[in-house]
């Protein structure tokens, strides 16, 4: 049974010190790793910082990535939202459609599916809140 992990994406703005507009992702958790009501739950990001679910809509304002359950031919987690350059198929990214995971090509001209002979040819490099430039460089 694959562990259900996910991440955040949360739009930064003045209500964090020290942050630019822009997109952050927190580090990846599991849901049983949360513990709702009582004490303040936090999401620790990769820079350090922080956010308490006090300090945001969890409905507005966060975006749910979940974990694949794959792994790129490094080794690194494969996530909803993920960006990845297949060495013969060029970028794609990652969505949930249809019951399944696949990385569509930016123009939506063909998938890469998620099959282990796919991934061994792939890599993660980025993801579409904090790199959006590079879905523009693949077409």
């Amino acid at each position: 049974m694959r562990i259900q992990k996910y991440k955040v994406a949360y739009k930064t703005d003045e209500r964090l010190d020290n942050e630019k507009p822009g997109w952050i992702i927190s580090e990846p958790f599991t849901l049983y790793s949360l513990q709702l009501g009582g004490d303040t739950t936090q999401f620790d990001f990769s820079d350090g910082s922080y956010l308490g679910t006090d300090d945001v809509d969890w409905e507005k304002e966060l975006t749910w990535l979940e974990w694949t359950g794959l792994k790129d031919k490094n080794g690194k987690e494969i996530y909803e939202g993920d960006i990845l350059k297949h060495d013969l198929w060029g970028i794609s990214q990652v969505i949930w459609e249809h019951g399944m995971f696949r990385g569509q090509s930016p123009e939506d001209t063909h998938d890469v599916t998620m099959a282990d002979h796919q991934l061994a040819r792939t890599r993660v490099i980025g993801n579409v809140w904090e790199h959006p430039e590079l879905l523009k460089e693949g077409k």
